[in-house]
């Protein structure tokens, strides 16, 4: 029955999608480019740095052994949300909720208790990825450039229980990091996102389509051994790796299946389509 009233939980959502657009439904969040172009850790890495590489580009995270990488859907969904509250009020200084649960609301995430609940886990990567560092490097032809990206050099969280009134966080995103969303920021469907809570690989897949149809002219084929530098992080073989991913862009076809692509023996043929979220609403305030 869970999976059944999954299923149709997914249905309807897709079924919402294809009533109302993003803007009509006041959906429209951001992602930064390093989102759509590789892929955070979607398992606990075993050390304390991750690198993935994109063609030209390569993302390498760095952290202190004793707090660890950030990992899984909750770092993605807070680079999300932080980007779309940027992008949205032109701030770095970003509004996280008048208490925890609410901060876990206005991001789609029910708040529960308990050593297995989402505050606990919620929490570990938050401080995960504020602790974290991320390197963005561009290589061609002889020129190497490198960018040092932190979402915040400054970050108080005092966590309280659930029941609890006294919250005290404030967060101010790093000049960097703000000035490069603020220029180059990818709007999504913040729909698609929830609904891909529990498959962190779906929800890069479809970071990385947005992106992708942007700017796609022509047919262009992405080989297996490309995608899997990209997204293949936790995968020991390769038939593994197609399979997972043929779950994922099965999963996002529901929600865009505008989306036209075709998998072949050598990869994933992406053809010309269009956007998820239009362009006319990358730029907010113009």
């Amino acid at each position: 029955m869970a999976k059944k009233r999954s299923r149709e939980h997914l249905i309807a959502i897709a079924s919402d999608i294809m009533s109302r657009s993003a803007l009509e439904a006041n959906t429209v969040g951001y992602m930064p480019r390093f989102m759509a172009n590789t892929a955070l850790p979607t398992k606990n890495p075993t050390t304390n740095e991750y690198n993935r590489r994109n063609g030209r580009y390569q993302l390498t995270l760095v952290s202190p052994s004793h707090i660890g990488l950030p990992y899984g859907s909750y770092p993605r969904q807070i680079i999300i949300y932080l980007t779309t509250q940027a992008k949205l009020t032109q701030s770095r200084k970003i509004h996280i909720g008048s208490s925890q649960a609410d901060l876990l609301r206005l991001m789609g995430i029910k708040s529960t208790g308990g050593k297995t609940g989402t505050t606990q886990a919620f929490r570990k990567q938050t401080k995960r990825l504020f602790a974290c560092t991320f390197l963005w490097e561009f290589s061609k032809d002889g020129h190497w450039s490198l960018e040092t990206i932190r979402v915040t050099n400054k970050a108080s969280l005092t966590w309280q229980p659930l029941q609890s009134s006294h919250w005290q966080a404030n967060l101010l995103l790093e000049e960097g990091f703000y000035q490069d969303i603020s220029q180059q920021a990818i709007p999504i469907d913040l729909r698609v996102v929830r609904a891909c809570t529990h498959y962190p690989l779906a929800m890069d897949i479809y970071c990385w389509l947005t992106f992708r149809f942007f700017s796609l002219k022509k047919p262009q084929l992405i080989p297996w051994e490309s995608l899997a530098q990209q997204f293949g992080n936790t995968y020991q073989r390769k038939s593994h790796f197609i399979e997972n991913i043929e779950k994922a862009l099965n999963r996002i076809s529901l929600f865009y299946p505008e989306a036209n692509y075709r998998l072949i023996k050598s990869g994933l043929m992406l053809y010309r389509s269009p956007p998820h979220v239009k362009r006319t609403v990358d730029n907010p305030s113009g």
